[in-house]
């Protein structure tokens, strides 16, 4: 898929989306990247509005219905930066989730 412009979550239905990040911004914030042939991708809910939420299961629950390869959540931390230390390269971190926030 060719992405032009912005991403907006209601135009998803038309992709089959490789993988889906869930980025914890904030104790409790979180938005979503679509990730295309290794390039990431903003999630629009408006022109003017990045889709987030304040809670990841409710960020689960907006991809449930839609055919994604993988989701996973991503957290980045500065911790290192805040406490004066030398940042000596990234500590991301990606944990796959489930595609079914609720399992039965």
């Amino acid at each position: 898929m060719k992405i032009k412009g912005k991403l907006l979550y209601k135009d998803l239905t038309k992709f089959k989306i490789e993988k889906v990040v869930i980025c914890s911004l904030d104790q409790s914030l979180y938005q979503a990247l679509l990730i295309d042939n290794d390039d990431e991708h903003l999630i629009w809910e408006s022109n003017s509005k990045p889709l987030k939420t304040r809670s990841l299961m409710k960020m689960q629950e907006l991809f449930d219905e839609l055919e994604v390869g993988e989701l996973v959540l991503r957290q980045e931390s500065a911790y290192d930066e805040m406490v004066g230390l030398n940042v000596k390269g990234s500590n991301r971190m990606e944990v796959r989730l489930s595609k079914k926030p609720y399992q039965t």
